[in-house]
């Protein structure tokens, strides 16, 4: 739910209604349906957030693996990023915000974070099976943690500080 009490929905598979829709809004007058025809990138959406602003992403991914984004609503229109420095067009899994409206992004090849229009990525060199982060967990603390097919990672001040059980 929105600042304004519209009920947003994202799909990973497009409902009977709306077709293609990848995202649903009830404001009170009815659904409307965004769909690729307003910008939206990829065949699923894995999570829709709102940030501490009040704005309104979308975790955006194609279920073949090789594309997606991230959506934000203007309040008018869907704007999509599909560059977070060296993750270039990947899937977005999830979205979670810090204390200071910094945003971290679980991708299918690690994360990202981002403040204004600067982006640092991380990645496990090595451990490919690592490199997809399908959680992403901002704790009061402080600390980030990453769900990964290896585990559980707890991340803070741009150090992985060690990965808490898990996969092999």
């Amino acid at each position: 739910m929105d600042e304004d009490g519209a009920v947003w929905l994202g799909f990973t598979t497009p409902p009977p209604t709306g077709e293609g829709a990848l995202v649903a809004r009830y404001g009170g007058e009815g659904w409307q349906f965004f769909g690729s025809q307003d910008g939206l990138v990829g065949n699923s959406v894995n999570t829709l957030v709102v940030a501490p602003d009040g704005s309104l992403w979308a975790a955006l991914a194609d279920s073949s693996g090789t594309g997606g984004g991230l959506g934000v609503w203007t309040g008018e229109e869907w704007r999509v990023q599909t560059l977070f420095d060296a993750l270039v067009d990947v899937p977005v899994y999830d979205i979670a915000f810090d204390a200071i409206g910094g945003m971290w992004i679980g991708t299918a090849r690690g994360a990202a974070y981002g403040f204004g229009s600067a982006w640092l990525s991380y990645t496990t060199a090595g451990r490919p099976t690592a490199n997809a982060v399908n959680v992403v967990l901002v704790a009061p603390d402080g600390m980030v943690y990453f769900g990964t097919a290896a585990g559980l990672t707890r991340f803070r001040d741009a150090v992985p500080l060690e990965v808490i059980g898990g996969g092999q």
